[in-house]
């Protein structure tokens, strides 16, 4: 377990001895839900070429809520407009 918590988090073996036991146990455990949730995330990248304009749509809107959870102004980027950004204008 502390080698799993040392290699996530990028602690220290002196930081990792200075967590009580359910705290470490839960960071230990929340490790398997974010590497889920980011090979889900690598699925749905590598998808995204592939997909129909909704699913696009939906895809960015679902980033956009997780990126932006406090109601940010900034308005929801469409799926045309992000394309014109990663492509220079």
């Amino acid at each position: 377990m502390n080698a799993k918590l040392a290699f996530f988090y990028g602690w220290t073996p002196q930081v990792i001895d200075e967590l009580d036991y359910p705290t470490a146990f839960e960071y230990f455990n929340a490790i398997e839900v974010i590497e889920a949730q980011n090979a889900i995330l690598g699925i749905r990248v590598s998808s995204y070429p592939h997909m129909k304009d909704d699913g696009r749509n939906k895809i960015m809107k679902e980033l956009n809520r997780i990126a932006f959870p406090f109601g940010d102004d900034k308005p929801l980027m469409s799926t045309d407009d992000f394309f014109k950004v990663i492509n220079g204008g």
